[in-house]
Parts: C-alpha cells; structure tokens; sequence
C-alpha cells in the first residue's frame, strides 16, 4: 500500500515563513513578520511529513522558536545599526581633525578619515599641522589651526 507522507501546503507553510523571516531580518518589523514567520515555520515543520516519516512536535517548536528568536534579534540589531547613523554625505567632515599635507596659503592639500581633500584657510597652514575642518562647500573643506 502506498502512503503520501510528503504534503504541498507544508511546504508552502515553510516557503511563506521563510520570506516573512527575511523580511523581518532585513527590515524589522517590529516583531511582526518575525513572530507569523515563526508561527508558519513550527506547523509548515509539522504539516511537511507525515505518518513515520513526521518531525518530532518538540524538535519542530523548538527550532522554530531558535531560528525565530535569532531572526529578531539580528533586524532589531540592523535597525539600530541604521538609526546609529544619523549624517551622511560630506557633511559629516565638519569638526573632524586632519593633517595638512602641503602648505594651505590660500588653498592646499588635506587629509582627513584616510582621505585627500583640497583645502582652504584665511590664513597660512604650514604642512603637517593639524587642521580642523569647519565647513565643506564645493568639494573643498574650509580649514583652520587646530
């Protein structure tokens, strides 16, 4: 006698939890696609096989509730990666502190973060003093003494 224990709808349980569970590590949801991720993943887990083949009820919730509770955590951990940055652009060279790299009368050579910048100052910068950056406008940073 032949005996079906594969079943389509658990494996489309588990592709369906699967996308939740990336769009939760990708974006955080704020636990929303994670938790009906995991939810999916324990009976996708459970509904997949059946008769002798079938996953053990404690194995399935159990990895589910692992694999479920790293997702969340790891999007929590990006989405406060990504709220850490708050400037981009080159406006975050204001304050930052570099070495002058030519003599800056008016305009020289500076670097700053590991980069080569062009620089101007009101007054005379001898080479290899540091400089401190107060403002950035048309690829050039406005430099002083630091």
């Amino acid at each position: 006698m032949y005996h079906d224990s594969f079943h389509w709808y658990g494996l489309l349980l588990l592709i369906l939890a699967a996308l939740l569970l990336t769009i939760e590590f990708k974006y955080y949801t704020h636990m929303i696609s994670g938790l009906t991720g995991t939810i999916l993943l324990a009976f996708g887990a459970l509904a997949v096989l059946s008769g002798p083949d079938a996953i053990s009820p404690g194995v399935a919730i159990g990895a589910s509730v692992a694999v479920g509770a790293i997702t969340i955590f790891q999007g929590f951990l990006g989405m406060r990666a990504r709220k850490a940055r708050k400037m981009t652009g080159i406006q975050v060279l204001i304050g930052e502190i570099g070495v002058a790299r030519t003599d800056i009368d008016p305009e020289g050579m500076v670097l700053v973060n590991g980069e080569y910048w062009r620089a101007r100052s009101e007054r005379a910068i001898p080479a290899g003093k540091r400089v401190a950056i107060e403002d950035v406008k048309d690829l050039f940073v406005y430099v002083r003494e630091a």
